[in-house]
């Protein structure tokens, strides 16, 4: 588990967004509705996690791939279309609208390396979120930006 922490669950956790809701939201609320989007996500990955992979050991490649496409991939799309429903103060709607584009370019990415090799998605210690993570700690989406309890790639 603390492998696909390290390179998925961990780099999940990140999502921030520009919205259409029909008036901003003050930066306070803004960063406090992401945050609770992100932690109601993170938290349900970390839960599907932990069932699915119980011993705390390195997965298969195939049962993590799998776990990636039903359980990590939809809920990571689900928070950055939740948060890409806020709609974030002007002074940060430029940031916002960078994270999103760049965590759903980093989701993309992600997505390719694991459908092309598993193994090596699994083994790879660079995390594609880092980047991602920065810019969501930078507009205050920490919860977005942290991970999980247990991911161990908090980027605060």
């Amino acid at each position: 588990m603390k492998r696909i922490a390290g390179a998925v669950l961990g780099a999940f956790l990140i999502v921030a967004a520009c919205g259409s809701s029909s008036s901003a939201l003050s930066k306070d609320e803004f960063v406090k509705q992401g945050n609770a989007i992100c932690k109601k996500g993170n938290d349900a990955i970390d839960a599907a996690g932990k069932a699915a992979f119980p011993s705390n050991s390195q997965p298969d490649p195939a049962a993590f791939q799998k776990f990636f496409k039903d359980t990590a991939l939809p809920n990571v799309k689900k928070q950055i279309d939740d948060i890409d429903n806020l709609k974030p103060p002007k002074e940060l709607e430029t940031q916002v609208d960078t994270v999103v584009k760049d965590a759903r370019a980093a989701l993309a990415k992600l997505q390719d390396q694991i459908d092309k090799d598993p193994a090596a998605a699994l083994n790879n210690p660079n995390d594609p979120f880092a980047d991602v993570n920065k810019e969501a700690t930078a507009i205050g989406l920490s919860a977005c930006a942290a991970g999980s309890g247990d991911s161990g790639s908090s980027s605060s």
